[in-house]
């Protein structure tokens, strides 16, 4: 005797806020688009400093008659701002990504919290609450509140969003130069590099 299978309609919940699909889209399509620019601008850049290596082996085979210091100081007189162009293309070009990483998470976080706050009659709102961290740390708390999300799980995520925002700050407000005092407070972040520059570090 085949059993009945018992279904319980009050437990079947449908997915009706297409907003969130399509703001989930958005979010997936951005990061994507802006990997594909960084693979885009490395390839590039790449290139450029393989056709300048080129171009400086082939100026020592012209001039290998000369002496090694006559030719090593023409050769760099020759190319000296090629190479200072590349090394600034290179540091403007981690600089942008690290820029546009940091606005697109921001911007997207502010459209879910306002989208959230417009469909849901929620008693919390955003303008209700008060951050001296700024608009990410008022609309993380928001999402902690309206959905009561456990605040010591949440606390590592955001703690990881503040480091990457304090490198931000430092690339936008002081061209990625900071004092030597402040690197204590510089993250090790992934693919992060401190150098020296000067009495500072950038």
């Amino acid at each position: 005797m085949k059993k009945q299978l018992k279904l319980d309609i009050n437990k079947f919940f449908g997915f009706h806020w297409s907003d969130l699909f399509w703001l989930d889209f958005e979010i997936d399509n951005a990061f994507d688009a802006l990997l594909k620019l960084n693979e885009n601008q490395e390839m590039t850049l790449n290139e450029t400093e393989e056709n300048l290596k080129s171009a400086v082996k082939q100026k020592e085979e012209d001039f290998k008659e000369l002496q090694l210091q006559d030719r090593e100081s023409y050769i760099n007189q020759l190319f000296y701002i090629d190479e200072q162009i590349i090394l600034e293309l290179k540091r403007l070009q981690r600089y942008s990504i690290v820029i546009s990483a940091y606005a697109i998470f921001e911007s997207k976080l502010k459209k879910l919290c306002e989208s959230i706050e417009k469909q849901f009659d929620f008693k919390v709102k955003i303008d209700d609450l008060n951050s001296s961290d700024g608009d990410i740390k008022k609309l993380w708390l928001f999402l902690v509140k309206v959905y009561e999300i456990d605040h010591l799980e949440s606390e590592s995520k955001l703690t990881y969003i503040n480091q990457n925002k304090f490198v931000r700050n430092i690339v936008t407000h002081h061209d990625g130069v900071c004092k030597a005092v402040l690197v204590k407070k510089i993250p090790k972040l992934k693919l992060l590099d401190v150098e020296d520059f000067g009495d500072d570090k950038r």
